[in-house]
């Protein structure tokens, strides 16, 4: 019963529906969760469970400039035991027959700088994602991107060292269209093998229709697989609320709206 809590409570939202069997691929034979290909040991703190890890060097190296390597290897509450957590939680869902949905929204102060505010980079939402589906998420919950080249702001704002990029990413991989950096999100979440949805954004008034018809058409044609929305739709009155959703879903069943 306490895991069944713990795997309720860590992905916010489940489906009951089977996606088979993954519990085998999470756990190394002497029990330990596996990530990104490697054994998470509950005796390491989260630093060096990472640096074992060859799909976290981009984590390890901006953690270490960021100056926290002290902090999350300290006996709490930044260590291992969270993610080691709701990997389980994810692993003993998918035992149960069930979906797990992850929010993977950024936090932090540092990625607001001169170039804009890069909480909604496609490259920095993009590696959240990629972190999402390595403890094996079945679909992504992300903000829609609105620009690009996070990772090249924060390396230029005095941490050169926070992550590795290529100006080809940029040059070649993507655009400044919507689409595109959708899709880029997207390919971080195994080529779209894990489903992403976009979520539909605060509450603005009278521009909620045609914006969550926008997001809806952006997610779509990326290769996106819905739209998330709550407070455009709940924080009106009822009718206005059904006929926004309704708006929404007229768009996924559309044979019009096709991936770009």
């Amino acid at each position: 019963m306490k895991k069944l809590m713990l795997a309720v409570f860590a992905m916010s939202v489940v489906f009951g529906f089977g996606v088979g069997n993954a519990s085998a691929q999470m756990m190394s034979g002497d029990g330990n969760p596996m990530v990104g290909g490697a054994a998470m040991y509950k005796n390491k703190d989260i630093i060096d469970n990472a640096v074992n890890s060859k799909d976290h060097t981009t984590l390890v190296a901006a953690v270490k400039a960021a100056d926290l390597v002290e902090t999350l290897k300290g006996k709490g509450p930044f260590t291992a035991r969270q993610i080691t957590e709701i990997a389980e939680a994810f692993a003993y869902a998918h035992e149960l027959g069930m979906a797990t949905i992850l929010w993977c929204y950024l936090r932090n102060n540092k990625f607001k700088t001169d170039e804009g505010d890069m909480h909604t980079a496609a490259d920095l939402t993009g590696q959240a994602n990629h972190l999402g589906v390595t403890i094996q998420a079945d679909i992504i919950k992300q903000k829609l991107p609105e620009r690009n080249g996070g990772y090249n702001s924060l390396n230029l704002a005095g941490n050169p060292t926070y992550g590795k990029t290529n100006k080809l990413v940029y040059e070649k991989l993507t655009t400044d269209n919507p689409i595109d950096l959708v899709r880029y999100q997207v390919a971080n979440c195994y080529m779209g093998r894990c489903g992403l949805i976009n979520s539909g954004g605060e509450s603005k008034g009278e521009s909620d229709l045609a914006d969550a018809v926008r997001t809806a058409v952006i997610n779509k044609r990326g290769g996106g697989t819905g739209l998330i929305s709550g407070r455009k739709a709940f924080q009106r009155p009822f009718k206005e609320g059904v006929d926004l959703l309704n708006a929404i879903q007229e768009v996924y069943l559309s044979k019009k709206i096709t991936v770009a």
